[in-house]
């Protein structure tokens, strides 16, 4: 609670590994809040309870949406990406972390500039009650609904064997596309341990990637 920005940012570049001589800045000038709202007028309110809520059961048509109405991206976001050649759209949780940066105001204006490349590495796995059943084409049609544009590079796994307990794996179905798509076995060769909380309602989908190959595709 008494942690600034700058603490967070550190305390989170500890957490992934991140070397400090490399930069971090936040994707919103100020605390957004996300809101997941159904057609029924149902809303879910916040990161946690987002990822950790049963959205297919609800069985309804659904948007992602920030608070505060006028969250403005960050002008150092501005600046960095109207500079980069290259943009990685890294992994996450499709609705808690994904889809929460793409709907950011104002980015998808920046990202239309045919002269940045995206890269989107997909997901190996669904998220259980999320995203369950979901194939590479459900999720290139939803980023790119939001990012406005395809992506130039899609990087996604085509190695379904190893089982994954309540968890089913991203199956690619090949949709038709601009982009270049790299499908390749992407699966680790060490197993990866649980990192379930006791507080966490459904079982979470780590990304599991062989980061060695990962590395030499990028």
């Amino acid at each position: 609670p008494n942690c600034d920005e700058k603490c967070t940012i550190k305390e989170l570049s500890k957490i992934l590994d991140i070397d400090e001589k490399l930069r971090i800045d936040p994707i919103t000038e100020n605390p957004t809040e996300i809101v997941l709202k159904f057609t029924n007028g149902k809303t879910i309110n916040g990161q946690y309870k987002i990822s950790n809520y049963p959205i297919q059961s609800e069985n309804k048509e659904h948007t992602l949406k920030l608070l505060p109405n006028d969250t403005k991206i960050n002008k150092l976001g501005i600046e960095y990406l109207t500079q980069s050649n290259f943009v990685i759209i890294a992994p996450g949780h499709f609705y808690g972390t994904t889809l929460s940066t793409l709907i950011v105001p104002g980015l998808d204006k920046i990202l239309k500039n045919k002269k940045i490349i995206i890269i989107m590495p997909f997901f190996n796995r669904n998220s259980l009650k999320q995203t369950t059943g979901w194939k590479t084409s459900n999720y290139l049609k939803e980023y790119t609904k939001y990012l406005k544009r395809e992506p130039d590079y899609i990087i996604c796994n085509n190695n379904y064997k190893p089982k994954i307990p309540k968890h089913s794996w991203i199956v690619d179905d090949m949709p038709e596309t601009t982009a270049t798509w790299i499908s390749q076995n992407l699966v680790p060769t060490q197993k990866k341990k649980n990192i379930n909380q006791k507080a966490d309602k459904i079982i979470r989908s780590p990304i599991n990637y062989n980061s060695t190959l990962m590395r030499n595709i990028l």
